[in-house]
């Protein structure tokens, strides 16, 4: 007789680890962390399902996001701009409370730090400042226009220089195993039809595609896994998937 039981793998950002806490001000700290927090105190205090299940959309639209931001190397403003697009497909009502409640965390953190020593000026911090504002901005118009404005700031010398740290792995963790596993991305490009464009959100179409394909069955539970995980986008945002482990008993 065989027991079946349930794994779950779920994709993670590359060069990351789930730890929820972490006492340093680093902002790549702080703000997944309280987006996080947002998250769970939402879930905890809204009783309407129908709102609880767009809490979780947006909660995945940033994890998508920051697995963007650490694996794809498309320009930061094109990055915010589509995040910003993914979570506008809520409700507006939804959006601020989420909204608010994270910039409530926030301001409390920033709070804290304030009263501590710190010297945090320069260039960079402005140029940084600078490019953020920005973002904001080309967020809120529709993208045929975007790509003008973004040349228009780059030719002004308005924008931050980006230096890239992009990692072309993949990585998906077990829940319950803690097994991690490496290089999903360039194991889920062995099987997906694709040609011409490397942009994520065409590679995600792509994998979108193959998992469909009922030939896609018969491969082994890595390689189904890493097709579902390699690529999530707004549009498909699957961060988890279930295999079975049988053993014998």
């Amino acid at each position: 007789m065989e027991e079946v039981t349930k794994l779950h793998f779920t994709r993670i950002k590359s060069r990351g680890d789930s730890s929820f806490y972490d006492p340093q001000s680093d902002i790549r700290v702080v703000l997944p962390t309280a987006v996080k927090m947002t998250q769970d105190l939402l879930m905890q205090v809204v009783p309407d399902m129908a709102t609880k299940r767009e809490f979780s959309y947006l909660a995945k639209c940033y994890a998508i996001y920051q697995i963007r931001l650490m694996e794809d190397s498309t320009d930061m403003l094109t990055q915010v701009a589509e995040f910003e697009q993914a979570m506008n497909k809520v409700k507006p009502s939804t959006r601020a409370i989420w909204y608010e409640t994270l910039f409530t965390l926030m301001n409390a953190v920033y709070g804290l730090f304030s009263r501590r020593d710190a010297k945090t000026d320069g260039q960079d911090i402005r140029g940084m400042l600078n490019t953020a504002e920005q973002a904001a901005l080309l967020s809120a118009v529709k993208p045929e226009q975007a790509a003008d404005i973004k040349e228009q700031f780059r030719s002004k010398g308005m924008l931050y220089a980006e230096s890239p740290n992009i990692d072309t792995n993949g990585y998906a963790v077990c829940v319950e195993t803690e097994e991690v596993i490496r290089n999903i991305k360039q194991l889920a490009h062995v099987f997906i039809d694709h040609s011409g464009s490397d942009k994520w959100n065409d590679l995600a179409a792509a994998c979108d595609a193959c998992f469909e394909n009922p030939e896609t069955a018969k491969l082994d539970d890595k390689t189904q896994l890493a097709i579902a995980l390699a690529y999530p986008s707004y549009e498909h945002p699957t961060l988890e998937v279930e295999t079975e482990d049988v053993q014998p008993t």
